[in-house]
């Protein structure tokens, strides 16, 4: 995934951009039979839009550049963060009813807050794994 960029300041062997707001799906938000999506995108706060990254590519201050990060790593960490917990949660609630069948729909919660208590610490884990390879890490690809 690539993305354009303004450097907005050098730091010593890193450089802070400035990523342009994300155009959202078809761009018809505010249209007539738009679907009104980017509202849920505004219902958490601005996003984050300034990010230090290695300077690799040697910029300067008011360059535009490219920004990539990796397809495969962004895929595994939105499966990660996204499909894990939902899977956890239904799979422990399973668990919970099937081990205690007597235990109905407190087995049940028990279970899933459980899978789901799993799920947030193998996210945690991975997490600090990715971090600690760099995986998830954008960097300048190349000037604009």
């Amino acid at each position: 995934m690539e993305r354009e960029a303004v450097v907005t300041r050098i730091d010593g062997t890193q450089a802070v951009i400035e990523v342009g707001a994300p155009g959202g799906g078809c761009g018809r938000c505010n249209e007539p039979g738009g679907c009104r999506g980017s509202v849920l995108t505004q219902a958490f706060g601005p996003a984050c839009t300034s990010f230090r990254v290695p300077n690799t590519i040697q910029a300067r201050v008011g360059e535009r550049v490219v920004v990539r990060i990796g397809e495969r790593e962004m895929l595994r960490a939105a499966l990660m963060v996204y499909l894990l917990p939902v899977a956890a949660l239904v799979a422990g609630a399973f668990l919970g009813s099937a081990l205690a069948p007597g235990g109905g729909d407190r087995a049940a919660l028990a279970g899933g807050a459980l899978g789901l208590g799993a799920a947030v610490a193998a996210i945690a884990w991975f997490q600090r794994r990715e971090r600690r390879r760099g995986a998830l890490q954008p960097v300048l690809a190349r000037r604009a």
